[in-house]
């Protein structure tokens, strides 16, 4: 089963604490994982899915650099982001986690271009997860 998620390039599954669960099984980071998401709104979602995925990796460069300044950096964040119709990121907010962190999230995420929506745009909801190399 777990050969399969790797195959379908599923992050994580939204039981348990993720940073001590990828620990648990030897994982390395740095890593940026995302879980429990939801669109409120009508848009593309594969589509939206595949573009907020493609954020993960500037963020997971983004934390690197943040971890060689301040060792340990890690913890979960809850974010939320409004998509206008045109597909620009117009609000972002990333709670629960260091400014670093939310910097990190934040720049990632406004340089992102996702597919256009319906005239009232789509609010995101995520969880993220900045797991430090052990």
């Amino acid at each position: 089963a777990i050969g399969k998620l790797r195959a379908a390039k599923v992050e994580a599954i939204g039981f348990g604490h993720v940073p001590a669960a990828l620990a648990a099984r030897g994982e390395q980071g740095p890593r940026v994982l995302a879980w429990d998401f939801q669109q409120q709104g009508q848009g593309d979602a594969a589509g939206i899915r595949a573009a907020f995925d493609a954020t993960l990796e500037p963020m997971r460069a983004c934390y690197g650099k943040a971890l060689a300044k301040k060792a340990g950096l890690a913890g979960t964040a809850q974010l939320q982001l409004f998509v206008t119709e045109a597909g620009a990121v117009d609000k972002v907010a990333v709670v629960d986690v260091a400014p670093a962190l939310v910097q990190c999230a934040t720049t990632a995420l406004k340089a992102t271009k996702f597919p256009t929506t319906n005239a009232a745009g789509v609010m995101l909801n995520a969880r993220l997860g900045f797991v430090a190399p052990r």
